[in-house]
């Protein structure tokens, strides 16, 4: 079982912090390959975070065991939406055609194309991006 969490400040060194804290929860816990992909994602999820919201943020990694599932959740404390209706349609048409040129932007197409299910949910005090991983099941 999983469930660690770590709270950040809104700066840039804190993606480095998340990218340890998370190689560090999960190795040996999941593969390889959902080790790694949750750090990548898990940073840029942080680098959205740390940009855009500006807030102190909690960067929660657990097991989900009904489910199945490993859930990485990044928490900041800024109201505003991440993605307005018009973004969202952009966010779409992105994956279809990508703007291969654009310097950023790429953060949430990363998560939406990588992750076996993601979100933006609205919290208490803010706004949580998070996003799943199947897990296989462990050897008795």
């Amino acid at each position: 079982m999983i469930h660690e969490h770590l709270a950040l400040r809104a700066e840039p060194a804190s993606v480095r912090t998340g990218r340890r804290f998370l190689q560090s929860v999960l190795a040996d816990r999941v593969s390889a390959e959902v080790a790694e992909t949750a750090v990548l994602l898990g940073s840029e999820a942080l680098t959205n975070a740390v940009v855009h919201a500006g807030t102190p943020l909690v960067l929660e990694c657990y097991s989900d065991e009904d489910r199945g599932e490993l859930v990485v959740e990044v928490l900041d404390h800024d109201d505003t939406a991440v993605l307005t209706p018009v973004a969202a349609a952009g966010l779409r048409s992105l994956m279809v055609t990508p703007d291969l040129d654009a310097e950023g932007g790429r953060g949430l197409l990363m998560i939406a194309t990588l992750a076996d299910r993601w979100g933006i949910s609205h919290a208490s005090s803010g706004k949580v991006v998070w996003f799943t991983f199947r897990l296989d099941p462990q050897p008795a």
